[in-house]
């Protein structure tokens, strides 16, 4: 239907979910689009409180009419374990996490497999110099 007004031209005594949206469907938002799925990772919340904190602490304020009327309260964060969850999950290989450069825990990090070796061990810590060298030119 288009140019239904509800308020003019409905009474509406009830709400119903009729339908659920699926790949290809029409696009609520313009004529010629489909809809497509997407996955999607929830990193961050909103939390409507309502009165059940306010209420007991009596925050209140003044209204429009001058008289005290009590807060609705509301609560919002951004998960630092969901958000790493979320850049592994998107991020990542058969051998394990590939972090991205603005969230990795370190540049670089270099090990040495065989320690038993003395060629592998001067070669570890001569790439670790070489590394350690590099940051504080560029720090400098």
């Amino acid at each position: 239907m288009v140019n239904i007004y509800p308020a003019r031209d409905l009474t509406i005594s009830r709400f119903e979910d009729v339908s659920t949206v699926v790949e290809g469907d029409a696009c609520p938002r313009c004529d010629k689009g489909r809809l497509a799925m997407r996955k999607g990772i929830e990193v961050g919340q909103v939390f409507k409180l309502g009165e059940k904190y306010s209420k007991p602490m009596s925050l209140t304020f003044l209204n429009e009419n001058n008289s005290e009327s009590v807060m609705t309260m509301g609560c919002y964060g951004i998960g630092v374990g969901r958000t790493a969850a979320a850049a592994i999950e998107q991020n990542h290989d058969e051998n394990g996490i590939i972090w991205p450069a603005a969230i990795a825990p370190y540049a670089v990090t270099l090990l040495c497999l065989d320690a038993a070796n003395e060629e592998t061990v001067m070669m570890s810590r001569k790439i670790h110099d070489a590394l350690e060298q590099a940051r504080h030119r560029r720090s400098s």
